[in-house]
């Protein structure tokens, strides 16, 4: 059968059927009376699942009666009032069965009755809905949208008792289960709640109404990212049968996440309010009950059901409303919504976490005391673990030191202290997995003689998308490893070159960034407290037309505390030290020169010190600078014209101590780890 669902702007509930039997002014003969039947049809269709083929309103009636002496009679009508002649006087047991257009029956009642030659009156009420029949109900999702899916479902009956019930047909892993039970006729309620792992994602609560012999099909789809327009009145039944206009207010298509908000339905009048009995559900969790409730939704997708329910017959019907819980404030600037501590829900973050966002938007996370790697999915402002990895599955987990994935070949390279060396592995979002393609050890260049250059340590990666070479920083030495990042063979991963320097003795070159345009390139020594600007030159040599600047060297302000580097464009790099952010920038072929200071608590700008990370979101209009020492992140605003940067606000991490940040490709949230803490912050990014 096919779904039958009316618009989710209506409620109609469903009333019982009074059938008024009564003797008046009918002519008799002796011995014989009459019966002058007057039928008021109350019953109305529901807005629930229902039997598609089945219609609920009472068009004809079938009425029998037993007598005295054994006498019966059965009549049919469609007419509101019917005439019985030539019944026995004494007492007879009448039946009258309300029927659809089809002949279903949909509702009985019975009464006794002592006829005689006086008039009397007797009234058949028919409270009593025939047969059994059958519930079928779907719950479809995106697959795609939930790992590890599970679903709870529970059916509330016309007495109030509500049941756990389990799905008869269970296909999670392709987003849909399905419940089928038979049920005595009349007017249930079926909730369900969709959980991706540990975490409630969806849900929902319909009306459904059963009638005897019949099927009532249904197929509720949980929308993760659907949302609809919210009605600004319907109609409601009350228990007189009689419509009521109503009007919803306090909710709308996009509402404000963590802020208190109450929707409400509102009655032309007071007596029609309280006729109404009307339940609240927020994604498949009951709110309350009453006109009004009271809501607090978090940041997400969100469906917000009514359920209305009468005292008589068969009343109930259902609304529901879609909306999207969005954070408030300043556009850009990050809303702290949750800290995900460590072992929540088998996610493992502990000090020296590394994260980085895969292209897809989830979330690959290590973590340097588990000895992990994760993949991750943010769902309901926490972390979902999809796959862990360790050691034992040929992964290097020990000792992470940077993480680097490719939005273009979804290529990932990660690098560990421990063996030491790097790993290449290759991300399939279709299921959310990295395999393993290839490993370099720690012997970066082998001389002609066959002399070794090795490192103990790996430090920061960067890829030039230009040729494939992706570079690793080594602490402790001025010499950058290069790799094939394209390699196809494990054998051409490591290139047995690196960059090296004639005539400068640094100390180590601790980082090293490349603008979006692969041409340009920012190294920078916090030891030797250097800045590192280059050009590619004409034989392709990324580091090359190299240009330094420094405090000590030559005088350069304000770069006392160097420590991160990073590209806003092209032509402009940022630095972060222990209180100030400098902008450089290329104004000749080969030259570059310092732009611009902001300090610490000067011009308007927050506290700002030990600025530990520069990170740039996707379209290059915002700067966050995570900021150790000050615990929190100030926000600047990045001119499209010349660059500039403007100061917007700085978001408190309370007593957090950021270290590092990543912003998603959607820039809708940023997450923030600590060295010094087992958490991970999980910031929303208002639009």
């Amino acid at each position: 059968m096919k779904i039958q669902k009316s618009a989710t702007s209506w409620l109609v509930l469903v009333l019982l059927i009074l059938v008024i039997v009564s003797q008046t002014g009918c002519k008799q003969e002796a011995g014989r009376t009459s019966l002058c039947l007057t039928m008021q049809n109350t019953l109305d269709q529901t807005r629930s699942l229902v039997p598609s083929d089945t219609p609920l309103a009472v068009s004809r009636y079938v009425i029998t009666g037993a007598g005295p002496q054994g006498n019966t009679f059965e009549m049919q009508t469609t007419s509101a009032n019917l005439e019985i002649e030539g019944l026995l006087i004494g007492n007879w047991e009448v039946t009258a069965v309300g029927q659809n257009s089809s002949g279903i029956d949909l509702v009985e009642g019975k009464t006794s009755c002592n006829l005689t030659s006086e008039p009397s009156n007797a009234i058949i009420e028919l409270n009593s809905l025939t047969g059994n029949g059958t519930m079928t109900v779907q719950f479809t999702w995106d697959p795609s949208k939930i790992s590890n899916p599970s679903i709870e479902l529970w059916v509330t009956n016309q007495a109030g008792e509500k049941s756990a019930v389990i799905p008869t047909a269970d296909n999670t892993i392709n987003g849909s289960v399905t419940y089928s039970a038979t049920y005595a006729a009349g007017s249930y309620t079926i909730q369900a709640k969709l959980y991706s792992g540990n975490i409630a994602v969806a849900g929902c609560a319909e009306a459904v109404r059963v009638v005897g012999n019949r099927t009532t099909e249904g197929c509720v789809a949980l929308d993760l990212d659907k949302y609809a327009e919210i009605p600004s009145s319907l109609t409601l039944i009350n228990k007189a049968g009689t419509p009521i206009e109503c009007s919803i207010s306090g909710i709308s298509s996009t509402m404000e996440a963590f802020a208190t908000a109450q929707a409400v339905i509102t009655t032309n009048t007071s007596s029609d309010a309280e006729l109404l009995e009307v339940v609240w559900f927020l994604d498949g969790e009951q709110l309350g009950s009453g006109l009004s409730c009271t809501l607090t939704p978090t940041s997400g997708a969100h469906r917000l059901d009514v359920i209305a329910k009468g005292a008589l017959l068969a009343s109930s019907g259902s609304a529901s409303f879609s909306f999207q819980a969005t954070v408030g404030g300043t556009a850009g600037v990050p809303v702290l919504v949750t800290e995900v501590a460590d072992n929540t829900n088998g996610l493992y973050v502990s000090g020296n976490t590394k994260i980085a966002f895969l292209p897809d938007g989830k979330v690959l996370l290590a973590s340097d005391l588990h000895k992990t790697l994760q993949i991750c999915r943010i769902v309901r402002d926490t972390l979902e673990v999809i796959r862990t990895y360790t050691s034992d599955q040929g992964f290097n987990t020990v000792g992470i030191t940077d993480l680097l994935v490719d939005k273009n070949t979804y290529r990932v390279a990660i690098a560990d202290s421990y063996y030491p060396g790097i790993g290449l592995y290759q991300y399939d979002p279709d299921d959310a997995s990295l395999t393993k393609l290839f490993y370099r050890d720690n012997v970066y260049y082998t001389s002609n003689k066959g002399e070794k250059s090795t490192f103990t340590e790996t430090g920061m990666l960067s890829l030039d998308q230009s040729d494939g070479t992706l570079y690793c920083t080594l602490p402790g030495l001025s010499d950058i490893s290069k790799n094939n990042f394209y390699a196809a063979t494990e054998n051409a991963f490591p290139l047995n070159d690196y960059v090296w320097w004639m005539w400068e003795n640094y100390t180590e070159i601790t980082g090293m960034v490349i603008a979006p345009g692969s041409n340009k390139a920012a190294l920078f020594s916090e030891p030797d407290q250097l800045l590192k600007l280059c050009i590619r030159d004409g034989n392709s040599n990324l580091v090359a037309n190299d240009q330094d600047f420094s405090s000590s060297y030559n005088g350069t302000p304000y770069l006392g505390g160097l420590r991160s580097v990073g590209f806003i464009n092209d032509n402009n790099v940022v630095t972060g030290g222990d209180s100030t952010l400098c902008r450089f920038q290329n104004t000749t072929p080969y030259g570059w020169e310092q732009s611009d200071v902001w300090i610490s608590g000067q011009d308007g700008v927050a506290s700002m010190l030990g600025i530990e990370q520069l990170v740039t979101n996707s379209s290059s209009t915002l700067l966050y600078a995570i900021c150790k020492d000050s615990k929190n992140i100030n926000v600047f605003a990045i001119d499209s014209i010349n660059s500039r940067l403007s100061f917007l606000e700085a978001t408190s991490l309370g007593s957090f101590i950021p270290t590092g940040a990543e912003i998603s490709p959607d820039k809708e949230n940023l997450l923030v780890v600590s060295d010094t803490s087992n958490a991970i912050l999980i910031c929303r990014i208002p639009h």
